[in-house]
């Protein structure tokens, strides 16, 4: 009798450890990230690393130092307990002076910011990453003048940074299909401009969509402010309902930047060559100047290895 009481109060405690342990395991998958969980299979059991306990259990809510979370709304604490997510972050100047300075410190936190993103197998090709400035008018312009190119006016003028097909065939359709979309507008397409680029530094998954990069001059027609940011707005979605209706010849064809007073250099890279990709800092003379810079690294689901749909930028104007 002694005997089974004693098996008894044995199997009553593994019962109980192993209640224990699964209650464990189910804290630790309602997190968002399970990286650091294992799990054994064998005697129903589950075996959970000093690792991931610390990771991942809650130990603020266990603490009472606030409620866990139950679903629906949520406060800072619970906000801040969260640890994937993008990195985004904004260097602005102080006295609204347009500098080099605000550029370079944005590409260096940026930089900083590797480890909020994500990069593919081959340890190269980022998941996206890029940085919002004002329009550079000092590069636009002079590459206007050494082109001949007349009507550019900073005042009524703007510029978008595309991306476009690297096949010749859709190339052209591309920039019919976006230059019409302009003139219904009417605005006029002073011309196109191809962005500089270090390409050796892509990686290998990435270069294998990686497309063409050009800027579209366009002249305003007279419009001007927040008149012409409407008319460029209504361009650019009326081109991207084009590009929906014919993606057998135009899927490449996306446009990151439409503005007269903002562009966005962004593609599927790491956090740390966007700048050296666009050659931003290769000499003052092709370094933009800017107010404020918004940059991001992206950490996405949608890996469908496209540059179109890394790193979005919802902000599209500021004035």
């Amino acid at each position: 009798m002694a005997s089974v009481i004693q098996q008894q109060g044995v199997i009553n405690s593994d019962a109980k450890q192993l209640s224990q342990r699964k209650n464990i395991s189910k804290q630790i998958r309602s997190k968002s990230t399970r990286k650091a969980s294992l799990r054994s299979q064998k005697s129903n059991t589950v075996v959970v690393s000093v690792f991931a306990k610390k990771k991942e259990i809650d130990f603020g809510a266990l603490r009472g130092e606030y409620e866990p979370y139950q679903g629906g709304a949520v406060d800072l604490n619970q906000i801040l307990e969260e640890r994937d997510a993008c990195g985004v972050g904004v260097i602005a100047s102080l006295k609204g002076e347009r500098t080099h300075k605000c550029v370079d410190d944005s590409l260096a936190a940026l930089g900083c910011m590797e480890h909020r993103g994500a990069c593919s197998a081959d340890d190269d090709s980022g998941d996206g990453a890029g940085i919002m400035t004002q329009i550079p008018w000092q590069i636009i312009s002079k590459w206007c003048a050494a082109n001949q190119i007349s009507g550019f006016s900073e005042d009524s003028s703007a510029v978008a940074m595309v991306f476009l097909p690297k096949d010749e065939a859709k190339l052209a359709k591309a920039k019919a299909q976006l230059e019409k979309a302009i003139s219904n507008e009417g605005m006029k397409v002073l011309g196109w401009r191809a962005v500089p680029t270090k390409n050796e530094i892509v990686g290998p998954m990435a270069k294998l969509t990686q497309p063409g990069i050009e800027q579209c001059i366009i002249d305003g027609a007279g419009a001007t402010g927040d008149e012409l940011e409407r008319k460029l707005y209504i361009a650019r979605k009326n081109a991207e309902k084009v590009r929906l209706g014919d993606m057998a010849n135009l899927e490449d064809l996306y446009c990151c930047s439409m503005s007269c007073r903002t562009m966005v250099y962004k593609g599927m890279l790491r956090s740390a060559v966007v700048g050296q990709f666009f050659l931003i800092c290769k000499t003052k003379t092709t370094f933009p100047r800017s107010q404020f810079t918004i940059d991001v690294s992206q950490r996405t689901r949608r890996r469908n290895g496209r540059w179109r749909s890394r790193c979005v930028f919802w902000v599209t104007t500021v004035k």
